[in-house]
């Protein structure tokens, strides 16, 4: 009789940390595709006669079913990914023969007496290769999940505002109030972008979105073919027939779009632009609208711009939703790496930066997470200094701004002791902080309040 080794009856998942994943979350999905939104059928016999329901959890590192570690079955090729209970992300794999080829070449080839750990490490490395080869996206704000501005904020004339996710939000010609870009749930991500022409707004220039990567983040797509594809639908109400989407580049670094075409300042020149014609219906997970262009290896930084028309007066929903926008390397559409929420608001804290609540858009009325300083003498401009740092540091040297808290009003101080507006200055601004002083009377104990905001402008 011959001698069977005890292995492991099932699979065994772990965390970060290393320790067995509890209460995690598996989810099994098509080749090649995010599995939480592309299920396929998984069971928990060999027969696949007992259906397993998604996503699966997870106890002390096991798949469980009524309890009791289990086997997961599947009859085909699968994508897979595993949550911890907080939602984020363990890891994710995009097709199960891709991982497992590699095992196999790799016992095939190497030395079976090969230390377990070492033979473990490089399957890691070619696992790592493979699953990074076309799925790196450097538009990290085409998830558009974080929200520096607040939830909604409405288009002024007087100054360009930096809006969700580091975009920026130029206008031709429309006066306040009368556009707004706001957050609203996606079909196939999290999160998406809402362009809507406020109810009974007549005025019908167009609004465009522009989505500016830093120099630093231009970098690894020079002298390549770099392709958009984004996903986008109209609401029923909307006037307009399609949107047109232009990749654009500068050959000067750090340039600031404040021209309300959003085109960059100076070196401007346009890769490739195409118009969309939209229908009521998100476009296909599998075919989203796509332009590519060659970057040419003389570009300085690059920019995504979306320009929404109108046409007569504003029905009550005329609005494009927008998703999915991410720009990588190659000439067809690719899949991306999927990051999480802290991943995302650190990222996003390099762009912007504020005192104000989350939800808050920049001069609203709150002393809620405003700066409190109390001056020590009587003196005009250093009474009151306040040493502010920026966690992260800023993708560039910010503009910065503060505000008093109850006015909303630009370059003041709240003397809380007095109730008056006290003069302030913002000075030795660097992308890692930032000193803020009053540059008007005070009277040493007086206890001075503001906001300020910290917002990169290229």
């Amino acid at each position: 009789m011959s001698a069977l080794s005890i292995q492991p009856p099932y699979p065994a998942f772990a965390g970060a940390d290393g320790l067995p994943l509890e209460n995690g979350y598996i989810w099994i999905g098509t080749v090649n595709l995010n599995p939480q939104v592309n299920q396929i059928a998984v069971y928990w016999d060999a027969a696949l006669t007992i259906p397993a329901v998604q996503p699966i959890r997870t106890l002390n590192g096991y798949p469980v079913y009524q309890g009791t570690p289990a086997v997961i079955y599947a009859n085909s090729d699968y994508s897979i990914q595993v949550l911890n209970k907080n939602g984020s992300l363990i890891y994710s794999a995009p097709a199960a023969t891709e991982r497992f080829s590699a095992v196999i070449i790799t016992v095939a080839y190497r030395n079976v007496n090969m230390n377990v750990q070492e033979a473990f490490d490089d399957v890691s490395d070619e696992i790592d290769s493979l699953q990074s080869s076309n799925k790196v996206n450097y538009n990290w704000m085409g998830f558009f999940e974080t929200w520096q501005n607040g939830h909604a904020f409405k288009v002024r004339t007087g100054a360009r505002e930096i809006g969700c996710s580091g975009a920026t939000f130029a206008r031709i010609g429309f006066v306040d109030d009368e556009i707004t870009m706001q957050h609203v749930k996606g079909v196939y991500q999290a999160s998406g972008i809402r362009i809507q022409r406020n109810s009974t707004n007549i005025n019908t220039q167009s609004a465009t979105m522009v989505m500016n990567l830093t120099q630093t983040e231009t970098k690894p797509l020079l002298g390549q073919n770099i392709c958009l594809q984004l996903h986008a639908l109209k609401a029923a109400g909307y006037s307009g027939t399609a949107i047109n989407v232009r990749l654009q580049y500068s050959k000067e670094p750090q340039q600031p779009i404040v021209l309300a075409n959003g085109t960059y300042t100076n070196g401007h020149v346009v890769l490739v632009d195409d118009d969309f014609t939209l229908t009521t219906s998100m476009t296909a997970k599998d075919s989203p609208y796509v332009i590519t262009g060659l970057l040419p290896a003389d570009a300085v930084q690059v920019a995504i711009v979306v320009t929404v028309p109108w046409a007569g007066a504003a029905a009550v929903d005329d609005y494009v939703d927008i998703e999915g926008c991410f720009l990588t390397i190659g000439t067809v559409q690719s899949g991306v790496i999927e990051q999480t929420f802290n991943d995302l608001i650190v990222k996003a804290k390099t762009r912007y930066q504020t005192t104000y609540p989350y939800s808050a858009p920049r001069g609203a009325t709150t002393k809620a997470g405003s700066l409190r300083v109390t001056a020590i003498n009587t003196d005009t401009t250093r009474s009151v200094i306040s040493s502010v740092r920026f966690d992260p540091p800023m993708a560039i040297i910010p503009q910065v701004l503060m505000q008093s808290p109850l006015s909303g009003t630009e370059n003041r101080w709240e003397n809380e002791t007095t109730g008056v507006f006290v003069n302030g200055l913002p000075y030795n601004l660097s992308d890692q902080g930032v000193t803020l002083q009053n540059n008007g009377a005070v009277t040493a104990g007086d206890v001075l309040l503001c906001h300020w905001t910290a917002r990169c402008v290229f």
